[in-house]
């Protein structure tokens, strides 16, 4: 389904709200303590204070995906490795980054609202 999203790992949720309101000079789409969201220009752009990856302030971009185990699966055969367990984020949005080959990380999505756009 091609690049959906980006999102960073912040050490301070706060600090980086603030500061992409002020510069992007919109506000949030998505406004929670376990994640931050804007839409620019259609894309989706994120900020997640998890830092239990031992990654913060490391940005992780998302590829949309129809049935992200289905998706794994296939990445998998081809040598990627999971580097987390899929995560449940809020009803039926399920995301997961995985290391391709050169050990690059990239990001899996499955979200309804993604899948229809």
């Amino acid at each position: 389904m091609g690049l959906r999203a980006a999102v960073y790992k912040v050490r301070n949720l706060d600090r980086a709200k603030t500061w992409f309101v002020q510069s992007l000079r919109q506000e949030l789409y998505f406004d929670e303590p376990y994640y931050v969201g804007f839409n620019v220009g259609g894309y989706k752009l994120g900020f997640d204070p998890d830092d239990t990856t031992g990654r913060p302030e490391q940005e992780t971009v998302y590829w949309g995906m129809r049935d992200i185990e289905e998706a794994l699966r296939q990445l998998i055969a081809t040598g990627a490795e999971m580097s987390e367990d899929i995560r449940d984020v809020r009803s039926r949005i399920q995301l997961v980054p995985i290391c391709e080959p050169q050990r690059n990380l990239l990001g899996t999505i499955e979200h309804p609202l993604l899948s229809a756009s």
